[in-house]
């Protein structure tokens, strides 16, 4: 049997070249990291976060953001909610100096700290929810008028006209919307008065590795008082691809030395455009809107449409709380009028007055037997669907205008008119202002009907037949 026979001498020498070899390495670990070595572990992490109210201990409503005294973006469901993304700046690093320990850990820089509502007491809690559900029921009232606007233009529309599908997606988001807010009013309503309340941040870090993309969730371990968090991978193990020879001391003086600027939630799509008034995602041309895209306002309004030079200009529609539904044609950001497909199923009317009668010092009659439409004028470019021959529906007739502008045929017309037409006449009068007819002697009756039919304004309307 063989037996190796190692003498002193050896055993000596190979002991010192392996505690050269360890003295070496030593050194090497202990030396700082070059600035290669820092920048191949850098890190870039995802925190997502929320706030969750508490009644008696159990969640009950989600928000995506606390600021201004406010809540933002509440759902019931925490599924549901729109988070409030923040990228954060870190490093991999090592639990111990002389030896590869990273286990996963990195440090990051902590800037989505929590709003001071965590630290609000049981009253001002209580003070707060009554307050939010007051502001969501004014905001569900804005959404009502919008889905009110949206409602009427979908049911005396049609699928051929420009947009339309558009306006149907719209509708369809604001009603989403209306449920939403309904089911948190409902929620913040049934909030006991005697309930213990708490909010507290709820977060989830996501570490992206800059080569692959791949997305590892992340939990943390411990925040400082120097504005940095302690990080591990759920699994508590560093990728393979990934080399750190930083240790937690190291990674702050990186993240100091680097001037990192702060970043900012993350509430808007990639390359939005801010202003005053709300944000602009869409095509762009020299950083202005130009082409296709949405404009989101700080108010509620919303834009759909065409931009041309930073200025709506194109087919577009436009919608706000408590304001008129805007589709059709936009010239430097005025809007122009509705773009319509013309078709004999729509209803048609005319307006009437002197100049009907008066052409080129001549007088001619109404035909009211051969009243119809057909042609629609060309001051603005329109879509038809078949011949332009429509019949009329309905006629506006003007009677005065002011004092000083009479129709001499508005009796003539108002009369023939009603003789043709199968239903009701409709005349709108507009008194004197208040102050006006207290200028007036109150013993004379006849200069207060005098003043009175002076304001007497332009309409008789009369549905007509088919």
């Amino acid at each position: 049997m063989f037996h190796p026979h190692i003498s002193k001498r050896t055993g000596y020498i190979a002991g010192s070249i392996a505690l050269a070899l360890f003295a070496a390495y030593a050194l090497f670990r202990l030396l700082p990291p070059s600035s290669r070595q820092i920048e191949e572990a850098a890190a870039r992490i995802e925190q997502q976060s929320y706030y969750q109210l508490e009644v008696n201990g159990r969640p009950a409503v989600y928000f995506a953001n606390h600021a201004g005294s406010v809540f933002s973006g509440g759902a019931t469901n925490k599924d549901s909610i729109r988070t409030r993304q923040t990228d954060l700046a870190g490093y991999w690093i090592n639990r111990y100096r002389l030896v590869p320990s990273s286990f996963g850990r990195i440090v990051a820089q902590w800037k989505n700290r929590p709003s001071t509502v965590v630290n609000m007491n049981n009253r001002q809690l209580h003070q707060l929810v009554l307050r939010e559900f007051i502001r969501t029921d004014h905001q569900l009232a804005g959404l009502q008028t919008q889905y009110n606007e949206l409602s009427y233009y979908l049911r005396v529309h049609s699928i051929q006209d420009y947009g339309y599908i558009k306006i149907a997606d719209r509708h369809a988001a604001i009603s989403h919307q209306m449920d939403s807010l309904r089911k948190i009013m409902h929620a913040l309503h049934d909030i006991p008065h005697d309930a213990r309340l708490r909010v507290r941040q709820m977060n989830r870090y996501t570490v992206v590795l800059h080569k692959s993309g791949k997305r590892i969730a992340c939990n943390r371990l411990e925040t400082d008082s120097h504005g940095f968090i302690l990080l591990q991978t759920a699994s508590r193990i560093t990728p393979l691809n990934v080399h750190t020879r930083l240790v937690r001391s190291d990674a702050e003086q990186s993240l100091i030395k680097a001037k990192i600027i702060k970043p900012k939630p993350v509430f808007l799509p990639k390359n939005a455009i801010i202003d005053s008034t709300g944000y602009y995602t869409g095509e762009t041309r020299n950083g202005k809107p130009h082409g296709y895209g949405q404009h989101y306002g700080y108010n509620g309004s919303y834009y759909d449409g065409h931009w041309a030079d930073g200025q709506r200009d194109g087919f577009g529609f436009f919608i706000a709380p408590y304001a008129y539904l805007q589709v059709g044609e936009w010239r430097k950001g005025v809007y122009k009028g509705e773009r319509l497909t013309y078709n004999a199923d729509r209803i048609y009317g005319i307006d009437l007055s002197k100049h009907q009668h008066e052409i080129k010092k001549k007088i001619y009659p109404i035909h009211w037997n051969r009243l119809r439409i057909t042609d629609l004028g060309s001051q603005s470019p329109k879509k038809t669907k078949g011949r332009v021959d429509y019949p009329i529906s309905f006629a506006y007739i003007k009677s005065t205008e002011g004092c000083t502008v009479l129709n001499s045929y508005y009796s003539d017309d108002y009369r023939a008119a009603r003789a043709h037409a199968s239903g009701w006449a409709h005349t709108t009068s507009f008194p004197p202002p208040r102050r006006e007819l207290r200028r007036q002697p109150t013993s004379s009756n006849a200069a207060i009907s005098a003043r009175a039919t002076c304001h007497r304004y332009s309409t008789s309307s009369l549905p007509t037949h088919r």
